[in-house]
């Protein structure tokens, strides 16, 4: 379970990652990525999209595109990025191994 509790508003990323992809497709933006969680005083957790490779320019506007997107509350708070993620054996994303 993948389950983001911010603030008690409960993200799901395997449904909203399908949203972002094409938000970020939109944008030029083709690189891997998903949504995870990350401490945060306040909420709890906070949502954090992970994106391979280098940081994007214009990170800011990506963000603030991502949040008039996406509903209310599900957008990430930030950008991360790791230079390779990791699968098991089957390929499929260890999404908590960052």
């Amino acid at each position: 379970d993948y389950l983001i509790n911010s603030g008690g508003i409960k993200i799901h990323p395997e449904q909203i990652e399908p949203q972002i992809e094409k938000i970020l497709e939109a944008m030029g933006i083709n690189r891997e990525f998903y949504m995870t969680k990350r401490p945060h005083e306040e909420l709890g957790e906070s949502a954090v999209l992970l994106i391979k490779g280098e940081p994007i320019k214009n990170e800011a506007f990506v963000l603030e595109v991502l949040k008039r997107e996406l509903p209310v509350h599900h957008h990430p708070k930030r950008i991360e990025y790791h230079p390779d993620f990791h699968y098991t054996s089957t390929g499929k994303l260890k999404r908590n191994s960052l």
